[in-house]
């Protein structure tokens, strides 16, 4: 379908508006985004309905996963396990969404239930005790059980520097040494400085006991957490895991990270890093059942980060589910066909048909008389009249689309179909799937 641009909008705009025109305003594309906020406030559009995928790669003492950040505000539709894809796992209940309050009070709150919402300006989902997950072991048996098929794989748990091999530093970093007082899990943590000597440095340990790791390489990701007291001088973290000891340089998985597990962006003392297998790359022929070296290289921007720690070093077993939702964005660019809040060129696409373009005319167009009328270079009627048109779009639209209309939220909403799979045997009639 043919969309509309910012250009065809500006040109429509311009000849809505009386007292000077678009060449009166002060920014085209700030009234724009006025608009739409004012727009998406009062309608959900079928048209900015996306999906994406919410990675589930369910982890001891860990409730808090990313989430796209144009959902707009918890307008989550559906979410449901991606078919054939790393479904190691199986969730036999759907999904709840619920009210922070009714999360954080953990009363009256079943098992499987999701909030969505910020911490530190960042936007995340948080799950609640996620039923039917296939072995969801406690630390403690994660440690000791660590056979394939667990679901678990304890690589390095970093609670001392003397067991199981030597951490050696190279470049900025230095200083490593073990912490007793700051941990995630077990008895300890490693800690290390990054000094401002350069933008690069390493910590490896190439005498670690033998791990295999065949059971996860299509089916889970690694894990650690790292504490970066200053994480805006963190621009990325790569993983290494090899199996030739006599030549560090080959046999290799590698894959690098500019984020943590559950962001967008590195976030203050603790982050849970992923690393998913799939996504590695390899160098030479690495053994993965018989893998001896693990690495981690920091770039940084040069800056000092003193105190930094390494934690708990596993391998689990996960899966990926789709979340389908409404989206607070409605550009896309031309070029690189990304979604954005925000144009900055008038042949950025407007995702929107007739009636939905119409009512994002009309508030852009209010909007802009507004600032005019401030200004004294329109007048007052020019705004009634406008708010006539904006108020017959809605109602139009409304009748057309009452689905798209903003109504009361509910406290909660279950997600998947509960009915699926129904038998006498299973609970609720929850057959363990969600769609």
């Amino acid at each position: 379908m043919q969309f509309y641009t910012l250009f065809q909008l500006q040109k429509d705009l311009d000849s809505n508006l009386h007292g000077g025109g678009v060449s009166g305003l002060q920014d085209f594309y700030s009234v724009v985004d006025k608009g739409r906020r004012s727009m998406i406030g009062k309608i959900r559009p079928a048209e900015l309905i996306r999906k994406g995928y919410l990675e589930q790669a369910l982890y001891p003492n860990v409730d808090r996963y990313a989430i796209p950040e144009d959902i707009k505000y918890k307008d989550v539709i559906e979410i449901g396990l991606l078919s054939g894809y790393r479904n190691v796992d199986t969730m036999n209940q759907p999904l709840e969404l619920v009210t922070r309050r009714r999360f954080d009070q953990k009363r009256n709150t079943a098992n499987n239930s999701m909030y969505i919402g910020y911490e530190n300006g960042i936007k995340y989902a948080k799950i609640l005790n996620p039923l039917g997950i296939a072995q969801n072991l406690n630390q403690n048996e994660c440690d000791t059980q660590e056979t394939n098929g667990i679901g678990y794989k304890l690589i390095h748990n970093c609670d001392s520097l003397s067991d199981n091999g030597t951490w050696n530093t190279g470049g900025n970093v230095i200083n490593v040494r073990e912490d007793k007082l700051l941990h995630v899990i077990g008895s300890g943590s490693i800690k290390f400085d990054i000094d401002s000597s350069g933008t690069s440095g390493y910590i490896e340990n190439f005498t670690l006991e033998d791990f295999d790791l065949d059971d996860f390489r299509a089916k889970g990701a690694v894990f650690t957490w790292f504490n970066f007291p200053i994480p805006q001088n963190i621009t990325s973290v790569r993983i290494t895991l090899g199996s030739n000891t006599d030549d560090l340089l080959t046999d290799l998985y590698q894959s690098t990270v500019a984020n943590p597990h559950d962001s967008n962006q590195w976030t203050l003392n603790w982050n849970l890093v992923k690393y998913m297998f799939n996504s590695m790359s390899t160098i030479g022929t690495p053994n993965p059942k018989a893998l001896k070296y693990i690495r981690f290289d920091f770039t940084t921007n040069g800056q000092a980060i003193p105190n930094c720690n390494m934690d708990n070093i596993l391998s689990r077993k996960g899966m990926v589910y789709e979340i389908v939702y409404n989206s607070s964005y409605c550009l896309i660019d031309p070029i690189t066909k990304t979604w954005k809040k925000v144009g900055d060129g008038l042949g950025d696409i407007i995702v929107a048909e007739d009636d939905t373009y119409n009512i994002l005319l009309w508030e852009t167009t209010l909007s802009a008389q507004k600032e005019l009328y401030g200004n004294s270079m329109g007048a007052e009627s020019d705004v009634d009249g406008i708010q006539n048109q904006l108020a017959y779009a809605y109602q139009t639209y409304f009748k057309e689309h009452p689905s798209e209309a903003l109504l009361t939220q509910d406290s909660s909403h279950i997600f998947g179909n509960i009915y699926d799979g129904y038998s006498d045997d299973t609970m609720y009639g929850f057959g363990g799937k969600i769609y």
